[in-house]
């Protein structure tokens, strides 16, 4: 451990916080940490569900997802004690859905209008709308992403931060395109 891996610490000893480093045993016996981003912690999930935001401007592109955790919990594959006790392993047990930062980009100004945009570049405009209408389609259910549960932190620079963890994940949406 360490950057010259020649710390003797026993990561069994080692207290850490949550979110902030995994410790897994791998099959060959040696223990792999990973250290995520400060207050955040990055782990596949499986998309379970989808709601739409809203039925009308930007939202009606953009969703809210279920989800759950793909990976085995680490309480049952390592032995080294790892603080994460209070980890969401899916959506149903948190109350926080997840969103998909590439949605925030789409635009949604009526069926076949040319303001239409589906990130990250497809353009009602580019078509003719009496030939070609395009639609952003969810992330559909059972596509693995990869998941970030944000931890809140304080600021004073933010007006109004975050009141418990935030999760998210970046995908485009699929295009549905229909020739009326």
């Amino acid at each position: 451990m360490g950057p010259s891996a020649l710390l003797t610490n026993d990561p069994r000893e080692i207290i850490m916080g949550t979110g902030m480093v995994q410790a897994r045993r791998l099959s060959s016996g040696t223990v792999h940490i990973n250290v995520a981003e400060p207050m955040c912690r990055m782990f596949p999930a499986k998309i379970t569900g989808s709601t739409r935001c809203d039925t009308t401007g930007n939202g009606f592109w953009q969703w809210k997802y279920d989800w759950e955790e793909v990976e085995p919990s680490p309480l049952t594959l390592c032995p080294a004690v790892v603080g994460i006790s209070n980890f969401a392993r899916s959506s149903s047990a948190s109350t926080q859905k997840a969103r998909n930062l590439c949605e925030a980009a789409n635009v949604y100004d009526g069926l076949g209008n040319i303001n239409n945009v589906i990130a990250p570049g497809v353009y009602q405009a580019a078509y003719d709308p009496a030939q070609v209408i395009v639609e952003a389609v969810p992330i559909m259910n059972d596509t693995i992403v990869m998941m970030c549960e944000q931890f809140p932190t304080n600021s004073y620079a933010v007006q109004n931060p975050p009141k418990s963890r935030e999760y998210w994940f970046s995908m485009p949406d699929a295009v549905k395109t229909t020739c009326p």
